[in-house]
């Protein structure tokens, strides 16, 4: 089992931890993760599979609102003018 890492925000060491909060007015929650010691930067499974997907998106044909319009990132190829 790897009990230390690199972190990937500051190069730091990371090391695992086990977060909790028992006693909270929208419920009870715990989870395992790691947790930077020289920045503070936590990951866990969630967190990481969630930064794997925003890499993998090609941003390039994401919409933006604009004045309540949509405007393309980039021209679309499938619209003839």
């Amino acid at each position: 089992m790897v009990t230390a890492m690199t972190c990937d925000r500051c190069g730091g060491l990371q090391r695992r931890a086990h977060f909790a909060n028992l006693g909270s007015l929208v419920g009870a929650w715990e989870y395992d993760g790691w947790l930077c010691m020289n920045c503070g930067n936590i990951v866990d499974p969630l967190i990481a599979h969630n930064r794997k997907v925003q890499r993998s998106v090609d941003h390039r044909h994401l919409v933006r609102p604009y004045e309540g319009k949509v405007v393309w990132l980039r021209p679309r190829v499938d619209i003839v003018a």
